[in-house]
This record gives structure tokens, C-alpha cells and sequence, in this order.
């Protein structure tokens, strides 16, 4: 498996612990000869779904070439949004590679300074100057083609994200955030959790047509949290740079979506 979608499936492990049921990956997984027969024992054997799933991406991680494809594949049916929210994680991760690593182009291993907390704690340091340098890039050239394949700079000059200008009736809490700042898998796992039927009128204020709104319903019939889920992933990888905070919790508000459940969104795992 390539270093980068090691990266990737690190990143989302969270997501894909708390969203994923492994009964309806093995088969794939075993058919296209990933997994083994013992190894699909094993993970069974865990007495938990999270158990399982963690176990399950334990031996992915060690598997060969063509896993990460076999396992996106595997995502299709049951799964989409979570293989729309991987594909967009590694096409960020190769552009921000092919920005800060200048010279180093190609080398994936540079990724790894901002996995610190997701890694616990198996990385070397890295130099204080390439760490320096990487930030004052990422800072000053956020990404190099927005949303439509336009450069966001030109003769070489860096040009600074957009600003969500803040609501006159902004609660205070969202002063602290940087207004620049995107939002993560765990938050957006935490609205899906706590959001009522309000989800729909959000998605349609989020760009969202009508037949998508259906379709993201009837790919989780039974469960209004990934039906959320995936609408909110779907828009941060339509986003992507742009996927901040005060922007979704701008729409959110608009929506009637209640204060006490965006505040717990944005503030429970600071």
C-alpha cells in the first residue's frame, strides 16, 4: 500500500470506526484475495462492532498494493460518501505534497508532520526550518486550484484565502475560531449526531438539490445520523478549501439548526 493512502486512512480512522460495519466489506475483501479466511475469523471474533473495525483496518494497513483500491471499491455500495470523503482527503494531501514540497515534490513522507496526534507519537521530529517553511506555504498559498480547476495565484504572487465575514448576531464562541479554519470529520460526525429533520433545509441552503438529498436518504434508510453524515462530508469535499467553520456555521444557523448543538459541534473536542 502506498504511504500516502496510509496517511489517508489514518486521517479518517475515526470516521470510519465510528460509520463502517465490517459484514458489509469482508465478502469484497476475501473475493479479491485482501483478506484471508483466518483474518476475516479474527476480526469477527472481536465481540464489539468498533473492535472489529479497528481490527479491520489494522490488517488493511499491512496488505499489499491493490488493498486501498479493493477497499474503496468495497465502499461503493453501502458506503459512498465515506469513498467521496477518502478520495477528497488524498487529492488535498497530493497538492499540498506538490506545494510545500518544492524541490521534494513526490515525497509523501513530508505529510507526515501534521499526523502527530493521529500516529501517537511514531514520527521522527522534523527540522524546525522545514517545519517553519511549511507552515509560512500553507499559509500563504492554501491551494493551488480552487474548485473548478483555476489558479488561485498568478506570476507567483500568494493570494490569502477568503474570509467569512462574521454574522451581526454571532454567538461569542465562534470569536475564538479562525474564521480561516476547516472543519474536521470529528465535528462534522458530531452535528450528524446531534441534528434533527433541520438536516434537509440545511442541505438544500448548502447547495444541494432535491434528487441528492433523496438519494443520500435512501442510501441510509434506517439512520438520519448517516444521512447527515453524508451530505456534510459530501460539502466539505465539494468545499474543500472553503469548508470553514463560519461558513457551515453560518448556513447551519440560517437553517434554524439550534445553537446549543453547533456550540457542542465546534467545542467538545478543542
Amino acid at each position: 500500500m502506498e504511504e500516502i493512502h496510509k496517511i489517508v486512512l489514518r486521517k479518517n480512522r475515526v470516521l470510519l470506526v465510528d460509520d463502517l460495519d465490517t459484514q458489509f466489506l469482508m465478502a469484497h475483501m476475501i473475493q479479491e484475495d485482501v483478506f484471508t479466511q483466518d483474518m476475516a475469523e479474527l476480526i469477527n471474533s472481536e465481540r464489539t462492532r468498533r473492535t472489529r473495525v479497528e481490527k479491520f483496518l489494522d490488517f488493511l494497513l499491512t496488505r499489499g498494493p491493490n488493498a486501498y483500491a479493493t477497499f474503496l471499491t468495497s465502499l461503493e455500495e453501502s458506503y459512498g460518501f465515506i469513498k467521496d470523503t477518502l478520495i477528497a482527503c488524498e487529492e488535498q494531501l497530493r497538492d499540498r505534497n506538490q506545494v510545500a514540497g518544492g524541490c521534494r515534490r513526490g515525497r509523501i513522507d513530508d505529510l507526515n508532520e501534521d499526523e502527530t496526534t493521529l500516529k501517537k507519537g511514531l514520527d521522527l521530529p522534523v527540522p524546525q526550518q522545514e517545519t517553519e517553511l511549511k507552515a509560512k506555504v500553507e499559509d500563504e498559498w492554501p491551494n493551488p486550484i480552487q474548485e473548478h480547476g483555476q489558479p488561485v495565484h498568478e506570476r507567483g504572487e500568494p493570494v490569502r484565502r477568503h474570509e467569512e465575514p462574521m454574522e451581526p448576531d454571532a454567538p461569542d464562541w465562534l470569536d475564538n475560531i479562525d474564521r480561516r479554519r476547516k472543519v474536521t470529520e470529528i465535528e462534522l460526525c458530531v452535528l450528524a449526531r446531534d441534528m434533527g429533520h433541520e438536516w434537509e433545509t440545511a442541505a438544500t441552503m448548502l447547495g444541494f438539490r432535491r434528487g441528492q438529498i433523496d438519494q443520500m436518504k435512501a442510501n441510509h434508510p434506517f439512520t438520519m445520523s448517516l444521512q447527515i453524515n453524508d451530505m456534510l462530508c459530501r460539502w466539505k469535499a465539494k468545499e474543500a478549501s472553503n469548508a470553514t467553520i463560519v461558513r457551515l456555521v453560518k448556513t447551519l444557523r440560517q437553517a434554524r439548526v439550534d445553537d446549543e448543538i453547533i456550540h457542542t459541534a465546534f467545542t467538545e473536542h478543542r
